[in-house]
This record gives C-alpha cells, sequence and structure tokens, in this order.
C-alpha cells in the first residue's frame, strides 16, 4: 500500500515506501451441495459452495484429490471428477489466492447401487464334468465372483483382478450340467447369473470290478457284488451277453444284484454306465461253474410197437441240459435238449432196436446225470416187403448172386415160383443183401420176405422173372419230375424217374447228352448236368443193362430269365467323335451287344463270341456324349 501527495497547483509527489498488507485468514469450510447417493464408480458433476474466488479441491475417502474449480463470484464452484468417485466420503477444501486453506468441508458419503454387469464364463466345460479344471470367467474388476453348479450350489469363488479376469478352482468336481458366475460389488451389489456354460462328461467309468466268488453258483439266482463308480448302472452280463440283472452303485462304489434268472455256467461279466451315458468296458470275467449233476431223467414215451421205428421220444430232464438217448448195447441213437419246459424230444438217428431203451441229462458244465429207469421198446411191425434189384433175365438154371433191399439187419429169405426157400442173407446197415442161392433158380417168378430181429415177416417182394433167354424189351420212357423254369444256363440236379438199374441220360435241345446216371431201387435218377443247360427242351431216355433203350422222355423246357451283367465297353473313344471307330466291347458269350449314344439311339450291334468279346462298327458316327452298351441273351 503506497501514497501520494498533490498540491493545490496539482503536483504529485513520488509514491511512499509501500507498506504491505497481508492476508492470514483462511476461507470458511465449504459446503458439498451435490447428493452423491448411488454416484459411486461415476464421475458426476458436484458442486461446492466456497468463498468466491477461492479454488477448490475435491477429495475421496482416502483424501485423494479427484477434482479441482474456482468458486465464481456467486460462491460456487462446480467440479468434474478426473476419475470414477470411489465409494465413501467425498469432502472438499478451498484455498485463497494468498493460500490459506480452509479445513475440509462436511463428507457426503458417494454410495454404489448399481449390479455389476453379468460375468462371462470363457472356458469351454465340454467333457469337464466330475474334475476341477480351472474356470475362467469375465467381471467387473474388483468384484467377487462365484460359480455355480446346476444345482445352484456354490463350487467356488475368486475376485476379478483390474483387467476383469478370475480364474476359479473348483472345490469340489464339476456336475453335469450348466454352470454359471455371478459378481458381487464390493458394495454388495450382485450381478444377474452369467449365460451357463454345460458341463458334458465324455469319460466312460472305469470298468468294474465282480466280487462274488461264483464258483458252484451256476445255475442260481447268487446274490452278486460289483464295485463300481459311485451312482453308475452296473449291468450284470451271462457268457452269452444277456443282461441277467442290474443295480446302481452305492457313494461307497458297491452294488449288489440279484439275478432276475438262474446264471448259466461260463464267464459273468459287469459294466458301468453313467448319469450321461457313458459305459465302461466289460469287467474282468468271473466263472460260474456248475458241479452238480442233473437229476435222472425220466423217458415219458411208450415205446411198445416202436422197435425198428425211428419214433420220437419224450424225455423230461433238467431244462437246457443235452439229453441223450441210448439203446440196449448203450449206442447212442439221438440227442437233443431240454426245453425250459423240461422237455426234451428225441428223434431217434437210426432205427430203434428192440430192447431196453434209457436216456442220461449232461448240463453245460459236463455234469451228467444217472441213467434213466429203462423203457422196452418192441417190435411188432413187419420189415416193408423187400426189392430184389438183380435182373434175373437169362439167369435161370444158374446160381447167381441175386442183390435184395431190405430193412436193415433183418433176413432176407430168397424163394422160387413154388415158394420154396432157395437162398438166405442178412441186409446191412445200407439195407443191402446179397443172396447166393442154394440150388439153381427155377424159370418163373422169384421173391424175397424180410423177417426183423422181432420175429416180424414182410409180405413178398414184387417178383423178379427168371428167363432163359436175352431181355429184348426197353424200359418204359422217363419221366422228367424237376421243373426248369428259370434254370437254363445252370447245372441244377434233375430228377428222373425211370426202370430201376437203367442207366438214365439226359440230352438238350439239339440233342447233346448232357448228363448220366444209374436209377435207384426206387426208381429215381438224380442226373448233375455236366455243362449249363441251355434254354429249350430237356429230354430223358432209359437203357436197361441188356441195352434196350426206352423211348424220350416228355420234354421239359429250360427257360432264362436271368439278364446278363451289364457290358464293358473297351475302347477308347477320346477323339473319336464323328468317326465310325471300331467299338469292343466284353459281355457275356453270346449275347447281342447293342450300342447306343448320349440320346440312346442305337448306333450298332455285334454279338459276343465264346470269349465274351463283340466288335461293333457304328452304323452312323458317333457322336460326341457318352456311349452305352446293353446285352441280350438268347
Amino acid at each position: 500500500v503506497t501514497a501520494k501527495a498533490t498540491d493545490p497547483s496539482g503536483n504529485t509527489s513520488d509514491a511512499s515506501d509501500p507498506k504491505v498488507a497481508t492476508d492470514t485468514t483462511a476461507p470458511a469450510k465449504p459446503v458439498v451441495n451435490t447428493d452423491l447417493t448411488g454416484k459411486a464408480g461415476t464421475q458426476p458433476s458436484v458442486e461446492v459452495s466456497a468463498e468466491p474466488g477461492s479454488t477448490v479441491a475435491l477429495y475421496d475417502k482416502d483424501g485423494n484429490k479427484i477434482g479441482e474449480a474456482t468458486a465464481g463470484a456467486d460462491g460456487k464452484a462446480t467440479i468434474t471428477p478426473t476419475v470414477a468417485i470411489p465409494e465413501g466420503n467425498v469432502t472438499a477444501k478451498a484455498t485463497d489466492p494468498s493460500g490459506n486453506t480452509s479445513d475440509a468441508s462436511d463428507p457426503k458419503v458417494a454410495t454404489d447401487t448399481t449390479a455389476p454387469a453379468k460375468p462371462v464364463v470363457n472356458t469351454d466345460l465340454t467333457g469337464k464334468a466330475g474334475t476341477k479344471p480351472s474356470v475362467e470367467v469375465t467381471a467387473e474388476p474388483g468384484s467377487t465372483v462365484a460359480l455355480y453348479d446346476k444345482d445352484g450350489n456354490k463350487i467356488g469363488e475368486g475376485t476379478a483382478a483390474s483387467n476383469g479376469k478370475v480364474t476359479i478352482t473348483p472345490t469340489v468336481a464339476i456336475p453335469v450340467g450348466n454352470v454359471t458366475a455371478k459378481a458381487t460389488d464390493p458394495s454388495g451389489n450382485t450381478s444377474d447369473a452369467s449365460d451357463p456354460k454345460v458341463a458334458t462328461d465324455t469319460t466312460a467309468p472305469a470298468k468294474p470290478v465282480v466280487a462274488t466268488d461264483l464258483t458252484g453258483k451256476a445255475g442260481t439266482k447268487t446274490p452278486v457284488e460289483v464295485s463300481a463308480e459311485p451312482g453308475s448302472t452296473v449291468a450284470l452280463y451271462d457268457k452269452d451277453g444277456n443282461k441277467i440283472g442290474e443295480g446302481t452303485a452305492a457313494s461307497n462304489g458297491k452294488v449288489t444284484i440279484t439275478p432276475t434268472v438262474d446264471i448259466p455256467a461260463g464267464n459273468v461279466t459287469a459294466k458301468a454306465t453313467d448319469p450321461s451315458g457313458n459305459t465302461s468296458d466289460a469287467s474282468d470275467p468271473k466263472v460260474a461253474t456248475d458241479t452238480t449233476a442233473p437229476a435222472k431223467p425220466v423217458v415219458a414215451t411208450d415205446l411198445t410197437g416202436k422197435a425198428g421205428t425211428k419214433t420220437p421220444v419224450e424225455v423230461s430232464a433238467e431244462p437246457g441240459s443235452t439229453v441223450a438217448l441210448y439203446d440196449k448195447d448203450g449206442n447212442k441213437i439221438g440227442e437233443a435238449t431240454a426245453g425250459a419246459d423240461g422237455k426234451a424230444t428225441v428223434t431217434p438217428t437210426v432205427d430203434i432196436p428192440a430192447g431196453n431203451v434209457t436216456a442220461t441229462a449232461t448240463d453245460a458244465s459236463g455234469n451228467t446225470s444217472d441213467a434213466s429207469d429203462p423203457k422196452v421198446a418192441t417190435d411188432t411191425t413187419a420189415p416193408a416187403k423187400p426189392v430184389v434189384n438183380t435182373d434175373l433175365t437169362g439167369k435161370a438154371g444158374t446160381k447167381p448172386s441175386v442183390e435184395v433191399s431190405a430193412e436193415p439187419g433183418s433176413t432176407v429169405a430168397l424163394y422160387d415160383k413154388d415158394g420154396n426157400k432157395i437162398g438166405e442173407a442178412t441186409a446191412g446197415a445200407d439195407g443191402k443183401a446179397t443172396v447166393t442161392p442154394t440150388v439153381d433158380i427155377p424159370a418163373g417168378n422169384v421173391t424175397a420176405k424180410a423177417t426183423d430181429p422181432a420175429g416180424n415177416t414182410s409180405e413178398a417182394s414184387d417178383p423178379a422173372k427168371a428167363t432163359t433167354g436175352a431181355d429184348t424189351e426197353a424200359p418204359a420212357k422217363p419221366v422228367v419230375a424237376t421243373d426248369l423254369t428259370g434254370k437254363a444256363g445252370t447245372k441244377p440236379s434233375v430228377e428222373v424217374s425211370a426202370e430201376p438199374g437203367s442207366t438214365v441220360a439226359l440230352y438238350d435241345k439239339d440233342g447233346n447228352k448232357i448228363g448220366e446216371a444209374t436209377a435207384g431201387a426206387d426208381g429215381k435218377a438224380t442226373i448233375t448236368p455236366t455243362v449249363d443247360i441251355p434254354a429249350g427242351n430237356v429230354t430223358a431216355t432209359a437203357t436197361d443193362p441188356a441195352g434196350n433203350t426206352s423211348d424220350a422222355s416228355d420234354p421239359k423246357v429250360a427257360t432264362d430269365t436271368t439278364a446278363p451283367v451289364k457290358p464293358v465297353v473297351a475302347t477308347d473313344l477320346t477323339g473319336k467323335a464323328g468317326t465310325k471307330t471300331l467299338v469292343e466291347v466284353s459281355a457275356e458269350p453270346g449275347s447281342t451287344v447293342a450300342l447306343y449314344d448320349k440320346d440312346g439311339n442305337k448306333i450298332g450291334e455285334a454279338t459276343a463270341g465264346a470269349d465274351g468279346k463283340a466288335t461293333i462298327t457304328p452304323t452312323v458316327d458317333i457322336p460326341a456324349g457318352n456311349v452305352t452298351a446293353t446285352a441280350t441273351d438268347p
């Protein structure tokens, strides 16, 4: 502060030496006018009332300056914070131009009422169910992030770093199903749940262990203990892979399964399937063994009069056992398996001999029962009448060997025209008896009778005529019995009815012999052609041992209903469009091969030779495009 003096004449002095006026009074403490409720975490404009011209500074709860402005002439300063206002007290101080600073204002509290945005679970949880994988979540920095399973159970927690990332290690194995996260800020505001990530289980359980010893347990429903993954469904299987029981493994990994059927002898295994449908490998097998022989069977069928027949025999035995039938000499004559009803029907493989018939039952483990009480097979049926096979033309007055077909094991007697027995022999297992007469056979009819071991005698055979001259009578014409429709081009077995003992020849439509066989005692000859039968008539002739040949049979027509395989065009037609290049085609020998252009127009034709090759000269220039061929058989 200085002074100057001006006299009446207007003359002014120099200024006085100054005296300094100083300001040592601090401004009054400011007032924060703005309500900061819910403004934490934001940068709102904050109005402060303070000494005009003073510099007003804004402070957070920790005393950090977060903004500044100058109070206008109206004593108002509007401050925009330079950072988001932290939660807590906000105060202001005013500093006048002399540097005097006021006390801090009464605080205004900045509160946070805004929930964080919902987090994002970044980690793919495919195949991670049942494990404790590290799970990365993106959330509001500083928020506490909780991880939840599908049932809303918290399974882990962490704090999001300044980059908004948190890695959470679950405290338990993650269950199968949705996994979500929520973020809670320091004010206790909690976000919505994140979009779920699905934890799936693609790992099969470890193979179970069958703990129960099954020795001697086959054929029973013994409870079986299995160790398996807790919570898995455990299925029990027999040796054939049939499921025979099921249960769920408890939290201790144990399950006791009671089979729904008797356990068959053989390997027993288990498989475990977890709730996600993953199935384990089969357990190491436990062997169910059976050491108990079946009870002796009962032969139910009355065998009176059944000796010499193959009458089916019903036997009651242990279900599933193999039932064997035996004759009086202990020879096995048939076998069958007893059904679930304990019944086995055994069809003998040979005629049942007269005498005791018994049965035994053998279970799947090889245990065999005692023999059943016997049933006696008696024979009251005479054998069928025999057939004299030998041609006796010109044999009168000699002792030729005479072959007779008769019931195996029967005694065959040969008789002359007067009923005198002139020889005897036993028919073998093949039903053939060769009788050498004890005297010269008289001219006239010769017959045979068969007597079985039970004493039942057959009717006399049809007579064979013993003559002293040659045989000049041709056989009757044969009959081709087999239907040859669709058989052309094949070698089917052809049955022909003809005179017993005659040689039967088969002929194609051109009279070529295509097969030959001898008619048996039943007058049947089965001929397998030596070549594929051509399409057309097939006939047969019969020639007897004296060389007399019958007329040809009525024809049977062999037809062909099978299309040839598709041909192959062998010639490369690159650059051949517009020419009549010869085209080679491979096709069924003898078939007519037609060549077609791209529009299906026939442009040539030829016949495939015996080598299956046809060479076609096109009738027109080949158009550009696809060329194909078809084969048509005769």
